[in-house]
């Protein structure tokens, strides 16, 4: 079994339009080919391997923190600055994702 923290999940619904949905989570590869997903908020989910695509990446929270800290050229006097910059990068990013 292999576990990470702040891993997102990209799960292809089994639909003609193969459509794929994003979650943010933590997830167990255990054996047999399944997928442990596990929200803090909607609990568990299994999943078959085959139809998921698991990408390792620091929660949310961390990335905020990183953004918020000083010296950052994101969240630079340009972009706001301090907690300015890092209110706006989430914002960005979700607008972002929305193209």
């Amino acid at each position: 079994m292999s576990s990470a923290r702040g891993d997102v999940v990209f799960y292809r619904l089994p639909t003609r339009g193969g459509g794929v949905v994003t979650l943010e989570g933590t997830t167990t590869v255990n054996p047999g080919g399944t997928v442990t997903f596990q929200h803090s908020r909607f609990g568990k989910v299994y999943f078959d391997l085959a139809s998921v695509e698991i990408k390792k990446a620091p929660p949310l929270t961390a990335q905020f923190k990183r953004m918020l800290g000083p010296g950052r050229q994101r969240c630079g006097k340009a972009d706001g600055g301090g907690p300015v910059g890092a209110a706006k990068w989430p914002l960005a990013a979700v607008l972002y994702s929305r193209r």
